[in-house]
């Protein structure tokens, strides 16, 4: 009934006057740990998927935002990075590999690492309003967004220890597995 309800909600997305996905198309998918539908919409929108089991993806896309507001730098390299994963074909988690969110989810920690955003405490994200920050933005930096991209591939190569740690966007120190 719960997974029924869901999908007459996205039926109605699909059908709903002005809607930026209005005339597309939907597919569960039915492998991912987390419930996803597929969106593919017409026209030049990308294809999106949209959790359906819970508030979490929620939260954390507006955890993400106010990450994106508090350094501008942010929004190209995720850009560039989730671009780079799918011409790459290492970015479909029914595959195994990480989603575009999570490889997010690694910028926005390696940002952090080296200190070009500052931790946002997840208490202050509700996701249910307009997402708002009273931090000023981190002032602008000569670091070019190709150079960001050398350090984040030098960082998870060679410095970050994929069996001892997990990526955490909650806290600037390090965290154990």
């Amino acid at each position: 009934a719960e997974l029924q309800q869901k999908l007459e909600t996205a039926n109605f997305l699909l059908s709903a006057p002005g809607s930026p996905i209005a005339g597309g198309r939907f597919e569960p998918i039915w492998g991912a740990r987390v419930q996803l539908l597929k969106v593919h919409s017409h026209g030049s929108l990308p294809t999106l998927d949209i959790s359906v089991a819970s508030w979490c993806g929620v939260r954390n896309t507006a955890l993400f935002r106010q990450y994106v507001k508090q350094n501008a730098i942010l929004k190209p390299l995720s850009q560039y990075l989730i671009s780079w994963s799918k011409v790459a074909r290492i970015n479909q988690s029914i595959e195994g590999y990480p989603n575009s969110f999570t490889f997010n989810l690694m910028l926005v920690h390696f940002l952090i690492q080296c200190e070009a955003l500052e931790v946002i405490p997840i208490q202050s994200v509700t996701p249910t309003q307009q997402t708002t920050t009273n931090r000023q933005p981190l002032p602008a930096s000569d670091v070019s967004l190709a150079t960001y991209m050398l350090w984040f591939f030098h960082y998870y190569a060679y410095e970050f220890e994929w069996p001892a740690r997990v990526v955490s966007i909650r806290t600037k120190y390090v965290v154990n597995q």
